[in-house]
């Protein structure tokens, strides 16, 4: 299997989420494996949700801003 390719995507839609974005983020982005992809869809939130999301520069993120 190429470890390039994700073999799993996580989908999360958030919203004025920055109480628990960073642990969110932090327990996802800690996981031993390693094909997977994380899809985060920003729903038009209000708070510093983006800025959190812009602070994580992991190559296996990507933001989408709805």
């Amino acid at each position: 299997m190429n470890k390039h390719v994700p073999s799993i995507s996580v989908c999360m839609v958030t919203y004025n989420a920055s109480t628990f974005l960073r642990e969110c983020l932090d327990s996802i982005l800690s996981q031993t494996i390693s094909a997977y992809e994380l899809l985060l869809v920003d729903d038009g939130t209000t708070d510093d949700t983006v800025e959190i999301i812009s602070s994580y520069q992991a190559r296996r993120t990507r933001h989408l801003h709805n």
